[in-house]
């Protein structure tokens, strides 16, 4: 197959950013995929193999190269059996099918996503798919987008009727077709560019997920302060980036601001943090001895990995647990990190009931998140429902003074998440870890856990694991720590 063959995924990504899909065929070596995004892609192979066995009397075309799959493919067709990954070409395209259904005179295009609802993308996804076998003399009739079904639970055998919802979106992918000659025409030109097109910053460099080329393509703009780093508000950066108004504090005053993006801009002008004294003594005045400073690291998949979960619901498998037992003690650590692929739930629920004690406050930060593994997780295993009961309202959410802006300090840069907090508060920062985020933290125990990973590997991600866990608690004690050191002084 030549070089200028276009497939599904580089035509997708020209629709998304020419600039991206340039990069993809000219400069593919600066283009990497995160480990979290390498779980989304296996989560979606897990996916597209449970679905094929909806039709047991499938032929799975497998082939190294386009060509051979497509003469694998044409073979396969006078069978009128179910196809999966079938590959055809037409005019320098090419795409492969998740699933071929026979019909009389026709096929009916199945593709099958591991998301839980039907986007626009998927109708662009499949009507090139349809323009394609079009082209190549295949007759297609209806097209499917399969997705997982939010609402089902896990409950012995997996139960892949229920697991699965199958939604007609034909109507929406004949509207698209007229458009797909010219789309792919436009696509053909990036393989002649001698350099990349310079295509304006957009929503499209964070969505559906942060593009590789983001800090390549926003090297313009100031290193911190700039407009697309206004609290909450993106659509005032995208309308002002394209007039040259890259700085929050040349916005101009006409434009109308809230309160808190008031209270950042005064913030970048001083320099000095914003401190609303009575609002910030209003939450400390909540706290109560022992201080229990808690942060889970979850997992989640598309197909349910245990009894009573349902589809990507968080599992925490990790917990980091520090404690102040009193005024000036000092903080004691403790933790867990499930060590099974078995479900980690019981014992975790089991060492939270003994360490968490009967009194003081729990201290999350995101405390919703927290909570809600504990609610969905006693509701599994109701021997703890009581127990949890008892403690959620002694739960305080460390992120409510920054969300409030009752402390807002310039170098957060707009954000309220830990990892923004605690550089700004101090001298800590999560730079330079093995582990630094909730998703490279899910992929990694994943991999080594239901995957293959030798010892020492597994061990080395275990070790990091902890490392990363402990700091989010360690993090939380040194901004409450910083927190309470401005109303000490007012008083």
């Amino acid at each position: 197959m030549g070089e200028r063959w276009i497939s599904k995924s580089l035509f997708l990504t020209s629709l998304r950013c020419p600039k991206l899909a340039w990069t993809s065929i000219h400069e593919s070596q600066k283009l990497t995929t995160s480990a979290s995004n390498q779980h989304h892609i296996e989560e979606g192979r897990k996916v597209g193999e449970l679905a094929r066995k909806l039709f047991p009397d499938g032929t799975l075309i497998q082939s190294d190269s386009p060509a051979q799959a497509e003469m694998k493919t044409r073979q396969a067709l006078f069978k009128k059996q179910p196809i999966f990954e079938a590959c055809l070409r037409h005019n320098d395209t090419y795409t492969y099918a998740d699933i071929l259904i026979p019909r009389r005179q026709f096929w009916d295009i199945l593709e099958v996503k591991s998301g839980t609802s039907v986007t626009e993308d998927h109708h662009i996804d499949v009507a090139f798919q349809k323009h394609v076998y079009h082209g190549a003399g295949i007759h297609t009739g209806r097209c499917y987008l399969m997705h997982i079904n939010n609402e089902y639970q896990g409950q012995g055998n997996l139960d892949l009727e229920r697991l699965f919802v199958k939604s007609d979106i034909s109507k929406e992918v004949n509207k698209l077709l007229p458009k797909l000659p010219i789309w792919i025409e436009s696509c053909k030109d990036l393989f002649s560019k001698h350099s990349a097109l310079e295509v304006p910053i957009g929503p499209q460099c964070l969505a559906p997920d942060i593009c590789p080329l983001q800090s390549e393509c926003w090297q313009f703009l100031p290193q911190r302060d700039h407009v697309l780093t206004l609290h909450r508000n993106k659509k005032i950066g995208w309308e002002w980036v394209p007039k040259g108004i890259h700085r929050i504090v040349d916005i101009p005053s006409q434009i109308k601001l809230n309160k808190k993006q008031k209270i950042q801009k005064q913030v970048i002008e001083s320099g000095m943090p914003h401190i609303d004294h009575a609002l910030l003594k209003k939450w400390l005045d909540k706290l109560q001895y022992p201080f229990y400073f808690l942060d889970f690291e979850t997992i989640a998949s598309a197909v349910p990995m245990f009894d009573a979960v349902k589809p990507y619901e968080q599992i925490p498998f990790q917990y980091s647990l520090h404690v102040i037992e009193a005024k000036d003690a000092p903080p004691k650590h403790t933790g867990y990190l499930a060590d099974s692929p078995n479900d980690p739930r019981p014992e975790l629920l089991k060492k939270l009931q003994d360490e968490l004690g009967t009194e003081g406050s729990i201290i999350a930060y995101n405390m919703s998140f927290e909570k809600g593994c504990l609610q969905r997780a006693s509701d599994a295993y109701t021997d703890y429902q009581s127990w949890w009961k008892g403690i959620e309202p002694r739960f305080v959410d460390l992120m409510k003074p920054f969300q409030d802006f009752a402390y807002y300090h310039p170098d957060q840069q707009g954000r309220v998440s830990i990892k923004k907090v605690l550089p700004a508060l101090s001298d800590m920062s999560y730079n330079g870890m093995e582990i630094a985020d909730g998703g490279t933290a899910q992929s990694e125990f994943m991999r080594v856990t239901y995957g293959d990973a030798s010892d020492k590997d597994r061990a080395a991600v275990r070790k990091a694991l902890e490392e990363y866990c402990k700091l989010d608690t360690w993090a939380m004690v040194e901004i409450l720590e910083k927190l309470q050191i401005p109303i000490a002084l007012s008083h």
